[in-house]
Protein backbone atom coordinates (compact mmCIF):
# COMPACT_ATOMS: atom_id res chain seq x y z
CA UNK A 1 0.00 0.00 0.00
CA UNK A 2 1.11 3.33 -0.56
CA UNK A 3 0.56 6.13 0.96
CA UNK A 4 0.65 10.22 -1.02
CA UNK A 5 -0.59 13.78 -0.95
CA UNK A 6 -3.71 14.59 -3.02
CA UNK A 7 -2.76 17.74 -3.64
CA UNK A 8 -4.61 18.99 -6.87
CA UNK A 9 -6.61 15.36 -7.01
CA UNK A 10 -9.85 16.23 -6.93
CA UNK A 11 -12.31 13.88 -5.59
CA UNK A 12 -16.08 13.67 -5.90
CA UNK A 13 -18.47 12.04 -3.02
CA UNK A 14 -21.36 9.48 -3.86
CA UNK A 15 -22.57 8.25 -0.55
CA UNK A 16 -22.98 4.23 -0.69
CA UNK A 17 -26.96 3.25 -1.19
CA UNK A 18 -28.65 0.39 -1.88
CA UNK A 19 -27.89 -1.29 -5.19
CA UNK A 20 -30.93 -0.39 -8.10
CA UNK A 21 -31.13 -2.74 -10.81
CA UNK A 22 -32.46 -1.39 -13.94
CA UNK A 23 -35.09 -4.07 -16.61
CA UNK A 24 -34.77 -4.16 -20.10
CA UNK A 25 -35.97 -5.79 -23.15
CA UNK A 26 -33.22 -5.85 -25.13
CA UNK A 27 -30.16 -7.84 -24.95
CA UNK A 28 -26.13 -6.41 -25.57
CA UNK A 29 -23.40 -8.26 -26.13
CA UNK A 30 -20.52 -8.22 -23.24
CA UNK A 31 -17.92 -5.70 -23.31
CA UNK A 32 -14.53 -7.25 -24.36
CA UNK A 33 -11.17 -5.65 -23.68
CA UNK A 34 -9.67 -4.72 -19.99
CA UNK A 35 -9.41 -1.18 -18.20
CA UNK A 36 -8.09 0.15 -14.69
CA UNK A 37 -9.61 0.31 -11.53
CA UNK A 38 -8.20 2.16 -8.75
CA UNK A 39 -9.13 1.92 -5.04
CA UNK A 40 -7.72 5.19 -2.77
CA UNK A 41 -8.84 5.24 1.05
CA UNK A 42 -8.83 8.27 3.14
CA UNK A 43 -10.33 9.03 6.55
CA UNK A 44 -11.91 12.37 8.32
CA UNK A 45 -10.49 13.41 11.38
CA UNK A 46 -11.02 11.30 14.10
CA UNK A 47 -10.95 11.96 18.37
CA UNK A 48 -8.27 8.76 18.98
CA UNK A 49 -4.13 8.39 18.61
CA UNK A 50 -4.65 6.21 16.08
CA UNK A 51 -7.44 3.87 14.43
CA UNK A 52 -5.01 1.02 13.15
CA UNK A 53 -6.82 -1.46 10.41
CA UNK A 54 -5.22 -4.52 8.86
CA UNK A 55 -6.22 -4.87 5.21
CA UNK A 56 -6.41 -8.12 3.09
CA UNK A 57 -8.18 -7.81 0.46
CA UNK A 58 -10.42 -5.35 -2.03
CA UNK A 59 -12.75 -7.50 -4.41
CA UNK A 60 -15.27 -6.46 -7.14
CA UNK A 61 -18.25 -8.45 -7.90
CA UNK A 62 -19.39 -8.84 -11.98
CA UNK A 63 -23.21 -7.79 -12.89
CA UNK A 64 -24.42 -10.59 -13.93
CA UNK A 65 -23.34 -13.17 -11.44
CA UNK A 66 -24.39 -14.84 -8.66
CA UNK A 67 -23.32 -14.10 -4.87
CA UNK A 68 -20.92 -16.48 -4.87
CA UNK A 69 -19.12 -16.21 -8.49
CA UNK A 70 -18.51 -13.08 -10.17
CA UNK A 71 -15.73 -12.18 -8.01
CA UNK A 72 -12.47 -10.44 -8.85
CA UNK A 73 -9.49 -10.12 -6.75
CA UNK A 74 -7.68 -6.95 -7.62
CA UNK A 75 -5.78 -6.62 -3.99
CA UNK A 76 -4.25 -8.60 -2.37
CA UNK A 77 -1.56 -6.84 -0.14
CA UNK A 78 -1.91 -7.33 3.45
CA UNK A 79 -0.75 -4.40 5.60
CA UNK A 80 -1.70 -2.05 8.58
CA UNK A 81 -2.67 1.46 8.09
CA UNK A 82 -3.65 3.98 10.75
CA UNK A 83 -6.52 5.71 9.59
CA UNK A 84 -5.88 9.09 10.99
CA UNK A 85 -3.12 9.14 8.80
CA UNK A 86 -4.94 9.86 5.96
CA UNK A 87 -6.63 13.49 6.76
CA UNK A 88 -5.71 16.65 5.39
CA UNK A 89 -4.96 15.91 1.82
CA UNK A 90 -3.11 12.27 2.56
CA UNK A 91 -4.54 8.95 0.97
CA UNK A 92 -3.32 5.08 0.50
CA UNK A 93 -3.89 2.96 -2.64
CA UNK A 94 -5.52 -0.16 -1.99
CA UNK A 95 -5.62 -1.09 -5.50
CA UNK A 96 -4.68 -0.45 -9.01
CA UNK A 97 -5.58 -3.15 -11.24
CA UNK A 98 -6.73 -4.59 -14.44
CA UNK A 99 -10.29 -5.34 -14.82
CA UNK A 100 -12.18 -7.50 -17.72
CA UNK A 101 -14.02 -4.78 -19.07
CA UNK A 102 -18.31 -4.73 -18.05
CA UNK A 103 -20.67 -4.27 -15.32
CA UNK A 104 -20.15 -4.45 -12.03
CA UNK A 105 -21.98 -4.06 -9.01
CA UNK A 106 -20.33 -4.11 -5.66
CA UNK A 107 -16.63 -2.82 -4.06
CA UNK A 108 -15.70 -5.65 -1.11
CA UNK A 109 -13.18 -4.50 1.47
CA UNK A 110 -11.83 -7.67 3.37
CA UNK A 111 -10.10 -6.92 6.60
CA UNK A 112 -8.22 -8.93 8.94
CA UNK A 113 -8.34 -9.53 12.91
CA UNK A 114 -5.51 -7.82 14.44
CA UNK A 115 -7.11 -4.04 14.39
CA UNK A 116 -6.29 -1.76 16.99
CA UNK A 117 -7.38 1.29 18.51
CA UNK A 118 -5.12 3.79 20.66
CA UNK A 119 -6.66 6.52 23.36
CA UNK A 120 -5.18 8.58 25.20
CA UNK A 121 -1.52 6.46 24.55
CA UNK A 122 -3.30 3.19 25.68
CA UNK A 123 -4.04 0.32 22.69
CA UNK A 124 -7.01 -1.65 22.85
CA UNK A 125 -8.35 -3.96 20.66
CA UNK A 126 -11.06 -3.15 17.77
CA UNK A 127 -13.33 -5.77 16.85
CA UNK A 128 -15.33 -5.63 13.42
CA UNK A 129 -17.37 -8.14 13.20
CA UNK A 130 -17.41 -10.51 10.04
CA UNK A 131 -14.79 -8.34 8.14
CA UNK A 132 -12.41 -11.03 7.18
CA UNK A 133 -15.45 -13.75 6.38
CA UNK A 134 -18.43 -11.42 4.43
CA UNK A 135 -16.36 -8.81 4.23
CA UNK A 136 -17.21 -4.78 4.35
CA UNK A 137 -19.98 -4.47 1.13
CA UNK A 138 -19.85 -1.04 -0.91
CA UNK A 139 -22.85 -1.45 -3.26
CA UNK A 140 -22.20 0.70 -5.86
CA UNK A 141 -22.41 -0.41 -9.77
CA UNK A 142 -20.09 0.75 -12.42
CA UNK A 143 -18.75 0.06 -16.11
CA UNK A 144 -15.29 -0.64 -16.38
CA UNK A 145 -14.46 0.42 -20.11
CA UNK A 146 -12.12 -1.35 -22.60
CA UNK A 147 -8.59 0.98 -22.20
CA UNK A 148 -10.00 3.07 -20.05
CA UNK A 149 -9.40 4.11 -15.63
CA UNK A 150 -12.15 3.79 -13.16
CA UNK A 151 -11.12 5.39 -9.85
CA UNK A 152 -12.91 5.76 -6.36
CA UNK A 153 -11.94 6.73 -3.36
CA UNK A 154 -13.43 4.58 0.11
CA UNK A 155 -13.82 7.82 2.37
CA UNK A 156 -13.32 5.41 6.13
CA UNK A 157 -14.98 7.71 8.90
CA UNK A 158 -13.32 6.22 11.80
CA UNK A 159 -14.95 8.74 13.87
CA UNK A 160 -18.17 7.60 13.49
CA UNK A 161 -17.37 3.80 13.37
CA UNK A 162 -15.87 3.46 16.42
CA UNK A 163 -17.62 2.72 19.26
CA UNK A 164 -16.76 2.42 23.28
CA UNK A 165 -19.28 -0.95 24.96
CA UNK A 166 -20.41 -0.56 28.05
CA UNK A 167 -17.74 -3.43 28.96
CA UNK A 168 -14.83 -1.13 27.83
CA UNK A 169 -14.37 -2.80 24.54
CA UNK A 170 -13.92 -0.77 21.14
CA UNK A 171 -15.78 -2.44 18.36
CA UNK A 172 -16.22 -0.65 14.79
CA UNK A 173 -19.65 -0.80 12.71
CA UNK A 174 -17.71 0.75 9.29
CA UNK A 175 -18.97 4.14 7.96
CA UNK A 176 -17.80 4.52 4.70
CA UNK A 177 -18.42 6.78 1.71
CA UNK A 178 -17.81 5.69 -1.84
CA UNK A 179 -16.28 8.63 -3.54
CA UNK A 180 -16.24 8.68 -7.78
CA UNK A 181 -12.60 10.17 -8.53
CA UNK A 182 -13.84 12.07 -11.49
CA UNK A 183 -16.73 14.11 -10.55
CA UNK A 184 -16.24 16.82 -8.12
CA UNK A 185 -13.85 19.59 -7.09
CA UNK A 186 -12.44 20.69 -3.51
CA UNK A 187 -12.78 23.73 -1.10
CA UNK A 188 -9.38 25.45 0.57
CA UNK A 189 -8.21 27.95 2.26
CA UNK A 190 -7.24 29.50 5.84
CA UNK A 191 -8.49 30.08 9.37
CA UNK A 192 -7.47 33.29 11.60
CA UNK A 193 -6.04 33.37 14.28
CA UNK A 194 -4.64 29.82 14.20
CA UNK A 195 -4.64 29.61 18.05
CA UNK A 196 -8.50 29.02 17.63
CA UNK A 197 -7.91 25.43 16.48
CA UNK A 198 -10.82 25.73 14.37
CA UNK A 199 -13.29 23.38 13.20
CA UNK A 200 -14.74 23.52 9.44
CA UNK A 201 -18.11 21.69 8.93
CA UNK A 202 -19.38 21.80 4.91
CA UNK A 203 -23.11 20.90 4.49
CA UNK A 204 -25.00 20.60 1.83
CA UNK A 205 -28.74 18.53 1.95
CA UNK A 206 -27.94 15.60 4.04
CA UNK A 207 -23.95 15.57 3.34
CA UNK A 208 -21.65 17.10 6.61
CA UNK A 209 -18.00 16.67 6.32
CA UNK A 210 -15.72 18.09 8.39
CA UNK A 211 -12.14 19.01 9.26
CA UNK A 212 -9.78 21.14 11.31
CA UNK A 213 -7.85 24.13 10.56
CA UNK A 214 -4.09 23.05 10.47
CA UNK A 215 -2.33 23.90 13.97
CA UNK A 216 0.60 25.61 12.53
CA UNK A 217 -0.70 27.94 9.80
CA UNK A 218 -4.75 27.54 10.35
CA UNK A 219 -4.79 25.82 6.40
CA UNK A 220 -8.01 23.37 5.74
CA UNK A 221 -8.68 21.40 2.93
CA UNK A 222 -11.93 19.83 1.60
CA UNK A 223 -10.43 17.38 -1.13
CA UNK A 224 -13.21 15.69 -2.25
CA UNK A 225 -17.02 17.37 -2.55
CA UNK A 226 -19.97 16.34 -4.79
CA UNK A 227 -20.25 19.45 -7.18
CA UNK A 228 -22.58 21.94 -6.45
CA UNK A 229 -23.77 24.06 -3.83
CA UNK A 230 -22.31 23.45 0.21
CA UNK A 231 -22.05 25.86 3.49
CA UNK A 232 -19.44 25.98 5.32
CA UNK A 233 -19.41 26.97 9.30
CA UNK A 234 -16.23 27.44 11.19
CA UNK A 235 -16.03 27.32 14.90
CA UNK A 236 -13.12 27.26 17.14
CA UNK A 237 -12.47 24.77 19.75
CA UNK A 238 -9.75 26.74 21.73
CA UNK A 239 -10.33 30.28 23.14
CA UNK A 240 -13.55 32.47 22.95
CA UNK A 241 -14.16 33.36 19.50
CA UNK A 242 -17.50 33.75 17.61
CA UNK A 243 -18.83 31.35 15.33
CA UNK A 244 -18.71 31.84 11.46
CA UNK A 245 -20.91 30.77 8.22
CA UNK A 246 -20.38 31.42 4.21
CA UNK A 247 -23.16 29.96 2.66
CA UNK A 248 -23.74 28.99 -0.98
CA UNK A 249 -19.68 27.66 -1.78
CA UNK A 250 -19.88 26.63 -5.10
CA UNK A 251 -18.15 23.59 -5.77
CA UNK A 252 -17.07 22.83 -9.54
CA UNK A 253 -15.81 19.86 -10.81
CA UNK A 254 -12.09 19.76 -11.38
CA UNK A 255 -11.61 22.58 -9.92
CA UNK A 256 -10.83 23.97 -6.27
CA UNK A 257 -12.48 27.08 -4.91
CA UNK A 258 -9.74 28.78 -2.45
CA UNK A 259 -11.58 30.87 0.06
CA UNK A 260 -8.41 32.73 1.05
CA UNK A 261 -8.56 33.94 4.60
CA UNK A 262 -11.56 33.64 7.08
CA UNK A 263 -10.82 35.41 10.45
CA UNK A 264 -13.22 34.64 13.22
CA UNK A 265 -13.93 37.62 15.53
CA UNK A 266 -13.17 37.46 19.01
CA UNK A 267 -16.12 37.39 21.67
Amino acid sequence: MRTRQIGGILLGMICVAGLIVGCSDSVSEPETGTGTMQVLLIDSPGDYDAVNVEVIEVRVHRAGADSLTGWHTIAVDTTFVNLLDLTNGNYAVLADSTLPAGDYTQVRLILGDNNTVVVDGETFALEIPSSSQTGLKLNHPFAIEDGAIYSVTLDFDADRSVHRTGNGQYKMKPVIHLVVNAMSGSISGTVEPVDARAMVLALANDDTVYAYADTLNGDFDFPMLMQGTWDLKFSATAGSYRDSTIAGVMVTAGQDNHLGTVTLASE
